[in-house]
């Protein structure tokens, strides 16, 4: 049997929605072919699932990852060359040690390819020396385009320029890359000639809540939101377009209910906020498929334009395994827009427009046999798409392995 190095800054396991995906994954794969080696900055000391405890397991802390301090946020020149030193100084010269333990934790296991999810510059750089020094194939994967972290974590011009090259030499190196959209595959080949796979997100089949025959009638209209809310100027603009019109609709109550830890908070006096905390996946979706439509919002700055163009937003599989219509408010040329479009899973709102914002939302709400058609095109949507049954033909040919190979456990 063949052993796979999952190398990775986060270990498979539930402690975030990215550590969860992975355990996912990790959960279908053969029992004795993985071993996992974790460097991370912030996560060294949690382990996988119990579900994976047969696996061997080394975690070591990594390089910083943020190597700029709130400190010289008012002085971005001090902070830029601050960035700067600490990754020519601090972070690169620890990896060749880091390096060099991987590759004989690798040897140990009798190691016969790697497989990377190359998020954050530490990954970037590790992946593709690892894998020559065991002389094995390299399998990447790619969640995010790295400008979205290298910018989030204010490294220096000079450092990401590197970093990129090296990101670029990595992929067309891959034996596999798997892609999170269509879009990301399709440009990549292009661009690094990978040999892409798209592996999209996906939950258990199971997860999935039966559509519902008819829109129920209430005194209030309920709209749902979930995860982690980055594109904040974009739902400030569905609260600003709810203002306007006194949180009220065809006289009912508009109601946001939020599922997640970030601190939602809003002054109008007629907005009506559910603050429901964080709940475990299947859990989450059990409570969003009690709401009317569900909000996914996605940046507008063209600042994050490659990020909205092959990105793929996670918190839209969430919803379609909710079995709710979808109103999503984001730039054309998102990635999820085709899918919106082509399967009719909601409406999209390609503006901050107030009055257009009420317009698409309005148009779900209002009209029941839309919704009903809506509802029913989301469920069939999340089983063509992104259940596990959907995936399985991707994942398996990600890592060279006959479908009848993976686990069908959850």
């Amino acid at each position: 049997m063949r052993r796979t190095l999952l190398l990775s800054s986060v270990p498979p396991c539930g402690h975030s929605s990215g550590c969860l995906s992975q355990e996912r994954i990790c959960e279908l794969l053969p029992k004795g072919s993985l071993a996992t080696y974790v460097v991370s900055d912030y996560l060294h000391d949690v382990g996988p699932a119990p579900g994976l405890s047969w696996m061997p397991f080394r975690t070591r802390k990594g390089p910083p990852c943020s190597v700029v301090h709130k400190r010289y946020g008012r002085y971005p020149i001090i902070g830029s060359l601050a960035s700067l030193a600490t990754d020519l100084l601090v972070a690169i010269p620890r990896l060749p040690a880091i390096i060099e333990d991987i590759v004989a934790f690798g040897r140990k296991h009798a190691i016969e390819a790697v497989w990377c999810p190359l998020q954050g510059q530490t990954m970037i750089r590790l992946a593709l020396p690892v894998a020559e020094q065991l002389q094995v194939p390299l399998l990447t994967q790619v969640w995010d385009p790295p400008t979205w972290w290298l910018r989030e974590h204010r490294l220096h011009p000079y450092s990401q320029r590197r970093i990129l090259h090296q990101f670029g030499l990595t992929i067309s190196a891959s034996a596999r890359f798997g892609a999170a959209s269509e879009p990301m595959a399709q440009e990549y080949t292009t661009k690094y000639n990978a040999r892409a796979v798209p592996l999209l997100p996906f939950l258990p089949d199971e997860y999935h809540v039966q559509a519902a025959k008819a829109k129920a009638e209430g005194d209030r209209f309920r709209i749902g939101i979930a995860g982690q809310l980055y594109a904040q100027t974009e739902w400030q603009a569905l609260f600003q377009a709810l203002d306007r019109v006194g949180w009220k609709i065809r006289g009912k109550q508009v109601t946001v209910g939020y599922l997640g830890s970030y601190p939602l908070q809003h002054g109008h006096a007629n907005a009506y906020i559910e603050r429901l905390g964080s709940r475990p996946q299947q859990k989450c979706i059990r409570i969003l498929s009690s709401f009317d439509v569900l909000y996914c919002p996605y940046w507008f700055d063209r600042t994050f334009e490659t990020e909205a163009r092959l990105s793929f937003p996670s918190k839209l599989v969430t919803y379609l395994a909710a079995g709710r219509p979808v109103f999503f408010h984001g730039p054309e040329y998102a990635s999820a827009v085709p899918l919106m479009r082509y399967n009719d899973i909601g409406r999209c709102c390609h503006s901050l427009d107030p009055e257009a914002i009420l317009q698409s939302l309005e148009q779900v709400l209002l009209d029941p046999g839309l919704w009903t058609r809506l509802s029913k095109n989301v469920q069939r949507t999340f089983f063509d798409f992104f259940s596990l049954t959907a995936q399985k033909p991707y994942l398996a040919r990600f890592f060279d392995l006959p479908e009848t190979r993976l686990s069908t456990a959850s």
